[in-house]
């Protein structure tokens, strides 16, 4: 081997090193800052379950103006505080016209925006925990347990009546993109809204206490 291909082979070693370093630079920050952002990325229900189960929350729209957080309303914005701490929740509106859970204590606005990569994370490890199938075989196993009526997040809405995620108030159009309808679309927020059942904290998630629904 020449001299004069030396110096090409230590350049070349030269730029190994550089990528191996930062290279493990990045996986520091992974390590350090990602599950810092995204801490308890799945909530930890407070007792185990049997098989036993609610049916899926019937839809029960807001009849009165009641300004107070029912107490399943508030348990439900305090366990997302405990799993997402950096995150926020708001439930209580006035009562300005329309139809609202916010209403009469029922609903919750979760702070999760889709433009922050780690609120987006929370979000998502959310809703797939509270729609995923349990060890006994239930579909939307969390969301049942705590009476949720329907979740609208990212442009679409998720609905006990269904089952399935739609697409909400034509929010995936791209003239909906714009900024200007990220709040009407829930790109800055997940929202949630419980059945009476839920909203009062008589729900097996709570209690264990499978809650029975009226059937009219």
């Amino acid at each position: 081997m020449s001299l004069a291909t030396r110096p090409a082979r230590s350049n070349h070693s030269k730029r190994n090193r550089l990528v191996a370093l930062l290279t493990t630079l990045a996986l520091l920050v992974v390590a350090v800052i990602v599950p810092a952002a995204a801490r308890a990325a799945k909530p930890t229900p407070p007792r185990t379950y049997s098989a036993a189960i609610e049916t899926l929350a019937p839809y029960q729209p807001q009849h009165r103006c009641a300004q107070y957080r029912r107490t399943g309303t508030t348990a439900l914005g305090n366990l997302l505080k405990t799993t997402y701490p950096r995150t926020t929740w708001y439930s209580l509106r006035p009562c300005t016209g329309g139809t609202s859970e916010h209403y009469d204590g029922r609903a919750i606005d979760w702070m999760v925006s889709t433009d922050v990569w780690w609120q987006k994370y929370n979000a998502d490890q959310f809703l797939s925990w509270l729609l995923a199938t349990d060890q006994h075989g239930n579909q939307f196993a969390m969301a049942r347990r705590l009476g949720i009526m329907y979740v609208i997040y990212n442009n679409r809405m998720w609905g006990a009546w269904s089952g399935r995620w739609e697409e909400y108030n034509g929010c995936q159009a791209a003239s909906m993109q714009a900024d200007v309808y990220d709040n009407s679309c829930h790109r800055t927020h997940a929202h949630m809204s419980l059945a009476w059942k839920g909203a009062y904290g008589e729900t097996s998630f709570w209690d264990g206490t499978v809650a029975q629904y009226p059937t009219s």
